[in-house]
């Protein structure tokens, strides 16, 4: 990994988070709701979530599940 990574939980706001997301080229995350933004911003996103989180993934052609 060339850049670390940055863990800004709890630190800003959702709108602060949506801002940073628009250099992006990918986002990673252990949150469904990261996901969401991910998504609402046209991101290419990985949601690591358990089980129950798949009911809540986004409705589109480019999910993939395991």
């Amino acid at each position: 990994m060339q850049t670390q990574p940055i863990n800004l939980t709890g630190k800003i706001s959702i709108g602060a988070m949506a801002a940073l997301l628009t250099n992006a080229r990918l986002t990673v995350s252990n949150d469904i709701d990261m996901h969401y933004l991910a998504t609402a911003l046209n991101l290419p996103s990985i949601a690591i979530v358990s089980d129950e989180g798949k009911c809540w993934a986004p409705m589109n052609d480019q999910i993939i599940a395991s």
